[in-house]
């Protein structure tokens, strides 16, 4: 089983510790898991070398990305505003940083490989 369809199955690390499941749960939740790098860095460069990223720009690739944007403005628990409205590492005032959500991409989306 590759490391995207364990994701669908598994919400928990066996015997790691709760910070480490709380992290890997909002992983899964926010489920990048499912989208292609390669769509996933078109669509926040389509906006981010160009202008600073704001809320809108975050709209308009919500579904390529699979963001639920409304529930990560809404609820600041959500695992959406954990990854994206990171004060530390994505999102800075009113601008997200789009090298570290590229790096965050880079690191929970699907990639693809030979054996696809």
């Amino acid at each position: 089983m590759g490391c995207a369809e364990s994701r669908d199955k598994a919400r928990v690390v066996k015997g790691a510790p709760a910070e480490e499941n709380f992290c890997y749960t909002a992983e899964c939740q926010i489920g990048l898991h499912k989208v292609d790098f390669i769509t996933y860095q078109a669509a926040v460069k389509r906006f981010g070398y160009r202008v600073n990223m704001n809320k809108e720009h975050m709209r308009a690739i919500s579904k390529e990305i699979n963001l639920d944007f409304e529930r990560m403005y809404e609820y600041a628990n959500s695992p959406y505003a954990i990854a994206y409205l990171d004060q530390e590492f994505t999102f800075k005032g009113d601008v997200f940083h789009v090298d570290r959500l590229v790096i965050l991409g880079w690191i929970l989306c699907r990639h693809w490989s030979q054996e696809e």
